[in-house]
């Protein structure tokens, strides 16, 4: 093989390292992971001003959290949302509010 024909491929592979290189999103190890649809709703209802809050604010996230247990999580990593005890509060969402709700089964029990 003659010296041009290695610069040449030496070249090519060069290129298909920078565009892989490009094309790869940055991800750190340490990065969190992203919120959950129940975090969201949690996170969005804790940004709503105690004066202006009403009971239906948490519904999104009534519907949103799969399971008692991710409301709970979400519950404890957002303290500003509820002003009350979160299982208690849950529950009472689900007899008066969007009881067709999946984690109403099981908070109801």
């Amino acid at each position: 093989m003659n010296v041009k024909k290695v610069w040449i491929i030496a070249g090519a592979v060069l290129v298909v390292v920078l565009i892989v290189m490009t094309l790869t999103p940055d991800s750190d190890p340490e990065d969190p992971p992203p919120l959950t649809a129940c975090e969201l709703a949690f996170q969005a209802a804790a940004q709503i001003s105690d004066m202006q809050d009403t009971v239906e604010d948490l519904d999104p996230a009534v519907l949103a959290c799969p399971t008692v247990a991710d409301w709970l999580q979400a519950a404890g990593q957002y303290p500003g949302a509820i002003d009350a005890d979160p299982g208690v509060f849950l529950a009472n969402r689900c007899r008066y509010g969007p009881t067709t709700a999946p984690i109403c089964t099981e908070a109801l029990r």
